[in-house]
């Protein structure tokens, strides 16, 4: 499995403080399956972590990984908050982007509100061939509330990711919903972990992948950690898993599992 969302840079961010949290996390996603991952860093304004600094934490944890025989490879990348990414240009936001190629850029879904530019921050990224990749939008209240927001962006170029933590409940059962709905109505192309060392243990993909396998039958859920998750690290925008056959079936096998 490829975790596309994962906060395991030692120091970087509030994923894992010190070098014994990162490698709890690195060692928790291999031990679950995962064999490469995004290292994603929060980024909400200037002050985060430059990405020469990012890239010597991430070099530094690899070799402690290496030394103890985890097989884990790792990507650098940042989760830039959309309302700041609303107000940079896109040269600017590049800085910010998976791996080296500048081809992908991880947009954090705020947790309050939505931003009014986010249909033309989506439009400026596609427009000089960049990937915008929207983390978590499950969890937003906004969205919650008016799906349609996220479809639209979806059709204009945008990637949804949802999280593991989401599709088990961790977040509630609105958050939970609001993932499964977009599942359903065919908007979704990646599942991630968003794993940070305190909630390690609810960002286990393979525990997410078995769920929605349960509920989603007809549903090719592997792809969202698989070659979705692929083709996201070398440029390629995937496109979303399509919904189950039988959707108002579907409906009924969710609400005879609580959810």
């Amino acid at each position: 499995m490829i975790d596309t969302h994962m906060h395991v840079v030692p120091g970087a961010d509030d994923g894992a403080a010190d070098m014994a949290q990162a490698i709890a996390v690195a060692k928790a996603a291999a031990e679950a399956g995962t064999t490469s991952a995004i290292a994603i860093i929060h980024a909400t304004g200037p002050e985060c972590p430059d990405r020469a600094t990012a890239s010597a934490l991430l070099s530094a944890l690899q070799a402690e990984l290496r030394c103890r025989g985890l097989e884990l490879a790792l990507t650098l990348g940042y989760e830039v908050d959309m309302l700041w990414a609303c107000t940079l240009e896109v040269d600017d936001l590049l800085e910010y982007s998976v791996g080296e190629d500048r081809r992908v850029l991880i947009l954090e879904a705020p947790h309050v509100g939505w931003p009014r530019g986010s249909e033309e921050l989506v439009f400026r990224l596609r427009l000089q061939g960049v990937i915008p990749v929207l983390a978590h939008p499950e969890r937003n209240p906004h969205i919650q509330s008016r799906p349609d927001v996220l479809g639209a962006l979806v059709r204009q170029g945008a990637v949804a990711q949802i999280t593991a933590p989401s599709v088990m409940g961790a977040f509630g059962g609105t958050a939970r919903r609001a993932a499964l709905r977009h599942l359903l109505r065919g908007e979704v192309a990646l599942l991630a972990s968003d794993a940070h060392y305190h909630r390690r243990e609810r960002s286990n993909l393979r525990g997410a992948v078995a769920r929605l396998r349960q509920i989603m039958p007809n549903a090719s859920v592997e792809l969202l950690v698989g070659r979705n998750a692929s083709l996201l690290l070398n440029g390629v925008a995937p496109k979303p898993v399509a919904g189950p056959r039988g959707v108002s079936s579907v409906r009924a096998r969710l609400r005879s599992l609580a959810w």
